[in-house]
């Protein structure tokens, strides 16, 4: 049977050169979810808390498109951190946009193509005090392009303090951030194991509840049709409970769920997810 391992999928991983378990848990944990965030200035209906929700509906965006507005996160105490992605968001990009023949109509909308458009300038600093930093990454000076970036450090570092500047923007446009997300390891035990309730509510639909863990910020309910093949997953944040409408009629699943947060994951044993 083919599967994919789309455990936390959006998390940085290793790839080895050569085999290796495919169930291998991610090297690194969030460190960033819901910190205390500060920014130099925000627009309306965009404030910093909306960068680190993990949610890629909302986003943070400064008050104004000058450069040198910054967002800054504060983990809360020193943590190792060994990388930092940082996503951008289109704030409001269109309305500065240029009109260009380069591009491609889709039907409903018109995408268009700026090869020689200004990249995103970036400069990404740590401190373990809020008054003393390092830079660990300064695009302001290159021509990169890298509105996505995962910046992996060479060598893990302690740091409270994330702060994010930005330069110039693509179009002059303001600097905004959906994600800012720490990835890196916490001291202390993981959050225990949890066991679900699962009930199957229709021939497509099962309904997952589970207890909350102390310390979990997030949950990955794996499911499949056998209790070790459990070949598919859905990754929340805090909530305890889930209806899977993905399911197969006519056939028998088992549910497991894993819980997770800063100092690691526990994997739960599955159950099955009867009739009701």
């Amino acid at each position: 049977m083919l599967f994919c391992n789309q455990n936390f999928a959006d998390y940085p991983t290793t790839v080895p050169n050569g085999p290796f378990d495919p169930w291998t848990p991610p090297p690194w944990m969030l460190l960033s979810y819901r910190a205390a965030a500060v920014a130099s200035s925000s627009a309306p209906g965009h404030d910093p808390a909306s960068a680190v929700d993990e949610d890629i509906r909302t986003w943070w965006a400064a008050g104004s498109r000058e450069p040198g507005e910054s967002l800054t996160v504060d983990l809360g105490e020193a943590r190792t951190v060994h990388a930092v992605q940082l996503n951008l968001a289109d704030h409001e990009l269109a309305a500065g946009a240029p009109l260009t023949p380069d591009g491609v109509d889709l039907g409903h909308t018109w995408r268009g193509i700026f090869p020689g458009h200004q990249p995103p300038e970036i400069l990404v600093e740590f401190s373990r005090n809020g008054r003393e930093w390092t830079a660990v990454r300064d695009s302001r000076d290159t021509d990169t392009d890298a509105p996505h970036a995962l910046v992996v450090l060479d060598t893990p570092q302690e740091t409270r303090f994330i702060r994010v500047t930005g330069g110039r923007q693509p179009f002059d446009g303001a600097f905004a951030l959906s994600g800012v997300r720490a990835f890196g390891t916490a001291e202390g035990a993981a959050p225990p194991a949890v066991r679900p309730r699962a009930a199957r509510l229709d021939d497509r639909t099962a309904r997952i509840e589970w207890e909350a863990a102390p310390g979990a910020i997030g949950y990955n309910v794996r499911y499949g049709r056998d209790p070790r093949k459990l070949y598919h997953s859905w990754l929340v944040y805090e909530r305890t409970a889930l209806d899977l409408r993905s399911l197969n009629a006519g056939a028998e699943y088992w549910v497991a769920v894993d819980a997770f947060g800063e100092t690691g994951l526990t994997p739960g044993e599955p159950v099955s997810a009867a009739w009701l």
